[in-house]
């Protein structure tokens, strides 16, 4: 095989962690902030010992989340400190609130706990769930590094369904914060921080090789190409997963031509704003009847060109490196204050599209509203 060609591991297990489960807001804030980098926490944690020491086997750790000092030993987290008692070798951390550090350690319930391997420690009002969850990032995944240093690092992104127990190393889980298939407006700059944070703890590590598996609306997998883009040079190799119709692994380095691809440009000459519509997996016709309706509302008098593409869908790297090629290059040749990207294509060609997102003005994506309504979600500025 060739050094570059991607190695993909599908029984690989992400990145887990066991947290002590609780009814406070904060450990549910806790538990999404770590999910959205791609820490898997159990939504419904199981409340069975046995199961709960499976669990815990299978994770990178435990995070004990205390906001009292009662504890049982046939309680979820009178389980997990026994565990620990067992298997002083398990990294730990300790999340404190409305109890402090100082009194944990001097507790008659938690004076057998194997201090020594405590990783952290935070006070809840001195730190957010985000910081706890970013800072419990970095020390997994370098501790995973150091235990795998795998050739390939394969990054998982999931917004409809919960991410699986396996299938990648780093598994985003953005499911939280979607309803009906529609991702609540908020979620965007969380989302946004997260693969910001994902990526500095990539780069952090050196990772040359970069599997992406993305299983997402369409504006996070733009943002995941804006965030992992050709100005990256610690990673000289990303491959991409399209999982449209069948699986191909598409390498993002590859060169070709865009043959096949229709275009339709229409002058306006009203505004300084710049459409720009692609129609790779639906037919023009079923992408063009919303687009015009929405431009027609919202946009009317701010556009001052729009560009449809269509081609009857991509069949390979080259296909795809060269079609995203052409959207950089469409972008630059077009100046414009904002541009507006109506999207129908696979997942995979919109990270391609959010890898070219350098240097270029900024781009307001859109989703789909019920399959016929387009509503903006957010704008990428790179």
């Amino acid at each position: 095989m060739n050094q570059f060609e991607p190695i993909y591991h599908p029984e690989s297990r992400p990145l887990s962690l066991w947290l002590a489960p609780n009814s406070a807001p904060a450990r549910a804030d806790l538990a999404r902030e770590c999910r959205v980098r791609g820490l898997v926490i159990e939504r419904d944690p199981s409340h069975a010992a046995s199961e709960i020491r499976e669990q815990i086997a299978a994770s990178q750790g435990v995070v004990l989340y205390l906001d009292s000092l009662d504890v049982t030993i046939d309680q979820p987290l009178g389980v997990a400190i026994l565990y620990l008692q067992e298997h002083p070798e398990t990294p730990w951390w300790l999340v404190c609130d409305e109890v402090e550090i100082a009194e944990v350690r001097e507790a008659a319930n938690f004076q057998y706990l194997p201090f020594t391997q405590l990783q952290h420690s935070w006070q809840l009002d001195q730190h957010n769930p985000v910081q706890v969850a970013q800072a419990l990032l970095k020390v997994v995944f370098q501790r995973f590094m150091r235990q795998n240093n795998p050739s390939w690092l394969s990054l998982l992104a999931c917004t409809y369904n919960a991410a699986p127990a396996k299938g990648a190393h780093i598994a985003l889980d953005w499911s939280d914060w979607t309803q009906n298939n529609a991702i609540d407006t908020a979620a965007w700059p969380i989302i946004q921080q997260a693969i910001i944070d994902v990526k500095n703890v990539i780069v952090g590590q050196a990772i040359e090789r970069l599997l992406i598996l993305p299983r997402v609306h369409l504006t996070a997998a733009f943002l995941i190409g804006a965030v992992f883009n050709t100005r990256l040079a610690s990673i000289n190799q990303c491959w991409v997963a399209n999982e449209f119709r069948e699986l191909q692994w598409w390498n993002c380095n590859d060169q070709g031509t865009a043959h096949g691809i229709s275009a339709v440009r229409t002058q306006l000459e009203q505004g300084s704003e710049l459409s720009l519509e692609w129609a790779i997996t639906q037919p023009v016709a079923t992408v063009k009847v919303p687009i015009d309706r929405y431009i027609e509302q919202h946009l009317a008098g701010q556009l001052k060109q729009r560009l449809l593409y269509s081609r009857d869908g991509i069949d390979s790297s080259k296909r795809a490196s060269a079609v995203a090629q052409l959207f950089r290059s469409e972008l630059l040749a077009n100046p414009a204050s904002l541009v507006h990207c109506f999207a129908a294509l696979p997942a995979a060609l919109a990270v391609c599209f959010g890898r070219q997102l350098n240097a270029c003005p900024p781009l307001q994506c859109y989703e789909l509203k019920g399959r016929s309504d387009y509503v903006p979600s957010w704008i990428i500025k790179a």
